[in-house]
């Protein structure tokens, strides 16, 4: 539920950044809403974790990767307003840069790791 609740203010805090973009305040709640934002999500998959609510043929590894992908995230987003002290815009594009990597890096780690894979079978084969 305070996901859920977290999330109607995303518009929120990302209309006062856009509004007031200079001004180190604005980043500060923006940065504040994406923490808090994680803070849920990081409780909710331990939970999920610990009461064996995942399925069970997922990789051993998984639900630690995904803690620690949350963490690193955190921190990097920590990063954030402590980047505002230069200047709020270059914090605002260091957030977007953290989000950017978040949402399209792993596919593109994916890929070549198939690829370095199948020609490392290749290799391996002659």
């Amino acid at each position: 539920m305070a996901r859920i609740i977290q999330r109607t203010l995303l518009p929120f805090s990302t209309r006062l950044l856009a509004e007031f973009y200079r001004y180190r305040l604005a980043v500060g709640i923006y940065w504040a809403n994406l923490f808090l934002l994680g803070l849920p999500l990081y409780a909710s998959w331990g939970v999920a974790t610990r009461r064996n609510l995942v399925k069970d043929d997922i990789p051993g590894d998984v639900p630690a990767a995904v803690c620690r992908r949350i963490q690193i995230a955190q921190g990097l987003y920590a990063l954030g307003p402590l980047v505002s002290i230069f200047d709020a815009r270059v914090s605002i594009r260091f957030i977007a840069l953290v989000q950017l990597n978040y949402a399209g890096a792993p596919r593109l780690w994916r890929r070549r790791r198939r690829a370095w894979d199948a020609r490392a079978w290749v290799w391996a084969g002659e």
